[in-house]
Order: structure tokens, then sequence, then C-alpha cells
């Protein structure tokens, strides 16, 4: 099932992006004029809330008209951390993962309405070079303890080489004087109870997946009959802990197989963390932090079951055919034990 929840969306072909919210709104945009922090102002802890992708076709309007299509939410950045600190009279920013992490260190400082970053590294034949990376500040609101920046990049679809843009859009909170603010999140988030999630067990019932609004129904039945197997009960362990015994059905040893795993619950999203296997250049196998993560969408009684559930959504686009969008739902029930 971790592969299962992890590459449910690869379709055969190339996803462009996660996940998104169901609604064309995302975070509320700032009106102008931007303000804009100085290097002193930024410091602290920003915790990421809402992660955007927005796309434009054909941005600019060169040889026809510009089409902006709506925007995906990234959820599994929903919990990443950066950290603007100032160490012996350098500015320095660190990047954090789910689990806590260092993932990106540079020294960084500002120019305009944008963050600039630099960071030493070493060429393929060894020798010393300075990477550079930047953001955009689009909202600044130290009051409300927000930070929106954003940075956006250009690409070509495989099929047809149709030209297009993608901004994404990070909206963080700072862990100090604004922990749990969701201010700019357009549809509310259903915040989740873990008290209440770690009643019963839940479980997949259903599982369905569209093209571009149109039900694909040999594959939604197939997956269905794949998942129904799947569960996961939470709780909290004697130190404290979030937990999560996930049970799923494993194909090679045709048995039935639970993990325990640790849970970090960001809002709306549950996020199970655990080391994925990955090889390196060389072909050396190193370990890295990885995560399944559900998006707790619709939360609810449903009748038709006689049960509480939720959904699990996601929404992407193809990276060879962005005009067509792909949704799946994964449908997951309370059972009292």
């Amino acid at each position: 099932m971790k592969k299962n929840l992890t590459l449910l969306f690869i379709l055969g072909l190339t996803l462009l992006t996660a996940c998104s919210n169901d609604e064309p709104d995302g975070p509320i945009k700032p009106e102008p004029p931007v303000v804009v922090p100085t290097e002193d102002a930024l410091l602290g802890t920003w915790e990421t809330y809402y992660y955007e992708k927005q796309i434009t076709v054909n941005p600019g309007g060169a040889g026809g008209q510009e089409r902006p299509y709506q925007g995906l939410r990234y959820i599994d950045y929903d919990g990443f951390r950066s950290s603007f600190v100032k160490e012996n009279g350098k500015y320095i920013a660190k990047d954090y993962n789910l689990a806590g992490n260092l993932a990106f260190q540079a020294d960084f400082h500002i120019k305009d309405d944008t963050i600039k970053y630099a960071r030493a590294d070493k060429t393929e034949d060894g020798r010393d070079t300075i990477i550079r990376s930047w953001q955009r500040v689009r909202e600044f609101n130290p009051e409300k303890g927000i930070l929106m920046i954003d940075q956006s990049y250009y690409g070509t679809t495989k099929n047809d080489d149709t030209w297009y843009k993608i901004t994404d859009v990070k909206t963080a909170r700072n862990i100090k004087t604004a922990p749990t603010t969701t201010e700019g999140v357009t549809p509310k988030k259903h915040m989740i109870d873990f008290d209440d999630l770690c009643k019963g067990k839940w479980q997949i019932y259903l599982f369905r997946e569209y093209e571009n609004g149109k039900i694909k129904e040999a594959y939604s039945i197939e997956m269905t009959t794949k998942l129904q197997s799947t569960s996961f009960k939470f709780y909290v362990n004697d130190k404290g802990n979030k937990r999560c015994i996930m049970t799923e059905w494993n194909d090679n040893t045709e048995k039935l197989v639970s993990i325990d795993y640790p849970v970090l619950l960001i809002d709306d999203v549950v996020h199970l963390l655990y080391k994925e296997e990955v090889k390196d250049e060389e072909g050396n196998v190193e370990l890295e932090d990885a995560s399944i993560f559900l998006w707790v969408t619709s939360w609810g009684e449903d009748k038709t079951i006689g049960s509480d559930n939720f959904i699990d959504y996601k929404k992407s686009r193809y990276a060879e055919n962005i005009s067509i969008t792909v949704e799946t739902k994964i449908y997951i029930k309370r059972i009292l034990e």
C-alpha cells in the first residue's frame, strides 16, 4: 500500500503536479504594494501551510492567447519549515523537511522584492562554485505572521510542445507568532481532530478516478478491489507521540502486512513518515526521508454506509498534455472496534 498510495497517481504518463484544491481559488492574493521585509525582519522559523502551482499556457501571449489554468495544491509540502537566522554576522537560510532534517542551507540577502540565495558547491569535475537561486516576496505581514513567496519557471509539453509557465506559490506562517493560522486559504481547511481520528480504524472502501471529469470506470473498479483491504489505525503511544498502523495487501507475499508509522499532522493533511531507499549516481543505496500523505476533505457522516468518512483527494495534470486533468478520490470510512 505504501507504493500504492505514493505512486497511485502515476498512471503511465508523467504527472506534472501532485495535488490540487477542488476550487479554482488558492490563498487570497495580496493587493499591491507588497511590503518587502528586511533581512532582520525575516528572522525566525516559517512553516508552509499552503503550496500551490499556478499554471499559464502560452505565457505572454506570443503567437496565441495566454490561458491561465486552475492552480494545483501541492499537499506534500505542508509542514516543511524554513528558518532565517543570523550567525556570526551572516544571514543564513535553512530548510527542513517533514522529519525535521536539514534539506537546504544557503546565505541570503534581500534586494527589492526578492530573497536571493547563494551556497557553495562543487562542479562535476571537482571545482568550487556558487549556486544562486531566488524567491520573490508576494506578501509579508509580520503582524499576522504570514510570508508568501513565489518562483516561476518555464517548460514545454512532451506531446505537442505547448509552452507553459509554472509559478510555485508558498504561504508560510511564523511558528512563534502565528503557529495555527490558515488565513487566506479558500476553501477553508477541514481541520483534523486527532483524538477523533483515533476512534476505531479507517478503511478504504471506494476509489474513483476521472480524466477531464469523465470517470475511468474499469480502472476505478480495479483499484477499489485492490485497496479495500487497506486500513489505518491511529493512536498515541506511551511517549505521547502520534502514530498510525497501516495495513495493506502485499502482492509478493500474498499476505496482509502492517507497518507502524510516525504521524505528522498539519491542519488537514496527515503525513506518515518513513525512510525510502534510493540509488545515487554511483548506484549506492541511500535512505531518504519520505511520507505517505492523506488530504482529509469532505469530512462527515455518510448515511449511505452508516459511518463517518472522509475523502483523500488529489488532482494532477500530465506533463505530456497539461490540458488533461486527472482527479482521484479515495473514500475512507470509520470502523468502530
